[in-house]
């Protein structure tokens, strides 16, 4: 007795079919990958200048992984985009800038690094209290980081 398998999407292919991800996509996708999504990433025939080509499960595969890469990126900008709404051109631009970083004293410095915190907003989504109950931070590095942020007028960021 045969017994049929239920094939189950991806939790990633059942995010990009629900309403959001749907108004988003057709700016950062190209046909190519709109169509892959709609055939769940299985073979299929695209049709470009007049010539049907065939889409492969390697390239669909391939497809996949560009499509994630981009969708992943897209959405870091846009999260990064509703913590930034109000502020001003020159704070979202130092915020993405690595040079506050490597200012800063060494100890500090590798400290930072150590928590995978390589520019001042990775800072910020780390949180002040997370770095603060960080080993090797105490009262004068904290103080260190928000002379920083103060510098850098976005101290309102860093709560």
């Amino acid at each position: 007795m045969k017994q049929k398998t239920k094939t189950t999407k991806p939790d990633f292919l059942l995010e990009l079919k629900n309403k959001p991800a749907q108004e988003i996509l057709p700016h950062i996708l190209s046909p190519i990958e709109l169509a892959a999504i709609r055939k769940n990433y299985r073979p299929f025939k695209y049709r470009l200048n007049g010539f049907s080509i065939y889409v492969t499960d390697i390239a669909c595969k391939q497809l996949l992984s560009i499509t994630r890469y981009k969708v992943g990126f897209f959405t870091g900008v846009m999260y990064r985009e509703t913590l930034t709404h109000n502020n001003s051109f020159h704070v979202k631009r130092v915020l993405e800038d690595p040079r506050p970083i490597l200012n800063l004293p060494s100890y500090l410095r590798n400290r930072l690094i150590a928590l995978q915190c390589y520019n001042l907003f990775d800072i910020i989504q780390l949180g002040r209290n997370k770095i603060a109950q960080s080993p090797g931070f105490g009262k004068s590095t904290m103080k260190e980081l928000d002379d920083m942020f103060k510098a850098y007028e976005c101290s309102h960021l860093f709560n």
